[in-house]
């Protein structure tokens, strides 16, 4: 794999009546404004987006999957934290191990929760990476951290919300 991207899931609003969530417009012009910096850079690279099972997240890898023109598209349960059940823990063994096991694409994507947005990228990192002061940034909803072990760097990339503030 030449890049891993670790995004967190896009804004999201409450379903009526439901305790489950999905993306606002405002998290679909996020993520339409991350494949447009998103595109470019792994453009030509066999490409998977990988998901947790949870409405927004999938949502999230989908509206990113359409903009990127990606095929390859993988719905994982991350067995994420959530502040509506906390006896869930962050499964982070079985996530490194789903992730590598896609070694063989160009670029691996994952959307997925700020639980696993906070704990995966230090066991990516390598003390030769430009960037690394990214890792003490917390990744915004519709934003995501983009490791190039080619050229050795840690980006962080923006969504339209982020970059306005």
């Amino acid at each position: 794999m030449r890049y891993l991207g670790i995004g967190r899931h896009a804004a999201t609003v409450f379903i009526t009546g439901t305790r489950e969530r999905k993306v606002s417009f405002e998290g679909r012009d996020d993520l339409r404004s991350l494949a447009c910096v998103l595109g470019p850079i792994i453009d030509e690279e066999n490409t998977i987006i990988i998901t947790s099972n949870q409405l927004h997240a999938i949502q999230s890898g989908r509206i990113l999957a359409n903009e990127l023109g990606v095929e390859r598209y993988l719905i994982q349960h991350f067995h994420e934290l959530s502040s509506r059940d906390t006896s869930i823990p962050v499964d982070v063994p079985r996530a490194l191990n789903l992730i590598r096991s896609f070694d063989n694409y160009g670029a691996v994507v994952i959307e997925t929760h700020g639980e696993y947005c906070n704990e995966l990228p230090c066991h990516f990192v390598t003390d030769d990476m430009a960037g690394r002061e990214f890792l003490n940034w917390t990744i915004q909803p519709g934003c995501m951290l983009l490791f190039d072990f080619k050229l050795k760097t840690i980006r962080y990339l923006e969504c339209k919300s982020q970059q306005a503030r």
